[in-house]
C-alpha cells in the first residue's frame, strides 16, 4: 500500500481529503505541523507528501523547500494546499521551492486524491534518490 505524509492547518478538518485519499488506496499518516513531518521522514520515506500552506510554525513553502534539499522531486512527490493564498504570486512561489501541484481549496477531496495518484504514477518505477 502506497503511503502519503499530510501536513494539514487548523482552519478545516483534514478528514474529507484524508478519507479521499484513503478510499483511493492510500495509507494516510496526519501530522499537525511540519516539523513533525520531518522527524518522520528521517524514519521512513512516504510515496507522496501533502503540504497546507498555513502550518502552525513554520509553513508550507518552507517545509517544501526543506525537502528539496533533501529530496528530489522524482523520489518524494508535493502537493502544496490552500485556501487562503490564491494569487498568481503563490503558485509561483510553489513552483519555486519545488512543489509539483498547488491545489487550491475548497475543492473536491477526490480532486487531492487524483493530483497525488498522478504524481505517485510519475514517480513509479524511478529511483528514490534522497539529494537533490
Amino acid at each position: 500500500m502506497s503511503t502519503v505524509y499530510f501536513a494539514h492547518d487548523r482552519q478545516e478538518s483534514p478528514t474529507p481529503r484524508k478519507l479521499a485519499l484513503e478510499l483511493a488506496g492510500y495509507k494516510v499518516t496526519l501530522f499537525t505541523n511540519g516539523v513533525a513531518l520531518l522527524e518522520a521522514l528521517a524514519r521512513e520515506l512516504p510515496d507522496a507528501v501533502v503540504l497546507d500552506v498555513l502550518l502552525e510554525g513554520r509553513n508550507g513553502f518552507e517545509i517544501c523547500r526543506t525537502l528539496r534539499s533533501k529530496y528530489q522531486p522524482a523520489s518524494l512527490p508535493v502537493v502544496l494546499s490552500t485556501a487562503i493564498y490564491r494569487s498568481r504570486a503563490y503558485r509561483d512561489e510553489a513552483e519555486s521551492v519545488g512543489a509539483q501541484q498547488y491545489l487550491l481549496r475548497p475543492c473536491e477531496p477526490e480532486e487531492l486524491a487524483t493530483a497525488v495518484t498522478a504524481l505517485v504514477g510519475e514517480r513509479a518505477g524511478k529511483p528514490r534518490d534522497r539529494a537533490a
